[in-house]
C-alpha cells in the first residue's frame, strides 16, 4: 500500500470480500463462527467491530483475515 492511499476500514475489507455495501451482517456471523474461537460471535458484537466502536479481539481479527483474504496486518489497521 502507497502512503497515500487511505487505510481501508473493516466495512471496506468486507464488503470488497463479497458481502456488500451493506455488509449482510448475519452471514458474515455465521461464516466467523466456523472458524476457531469465533463459535459464540454474536452479531451486535461483530456489528460494533466493523464500526470501530468496540476493540476486535485477537482470534475475531483472525478469523476475519483469513475470511476476507487480507493480512491480519491491514484488519488491524482498518479496526482502528
Amino acid at each position: 500500500m502507497k502512503p497515500t492511499e487511505t487505510t481501508p476500514t473493516l466495512r471496506d475489507l468486507a464488503a470488497r470480500a463479497g458481502y456488500y455495501h451493506h455488509i449482510d451482517i448475519d452471514r458474515l456471523t455465521a461464516d466467523l463462527r466456523g472458524q476457531p474461537g469465533c463459535c459464540n460471535l454474536q452479531p451486535r458484537n461483530l456489528q460494533n467491530y466493523l464500526a470501530g466502536k468496540t476493540r476486535v479481539p485477537a482470534t475475531v481479527a483472525i478469523a476475519l483475515a483469513r475470511l476476507l483474504d487480507v493480512d491480519l496486518e491491514m484488519i488491524l489497521r482498518g479496526s482502528k
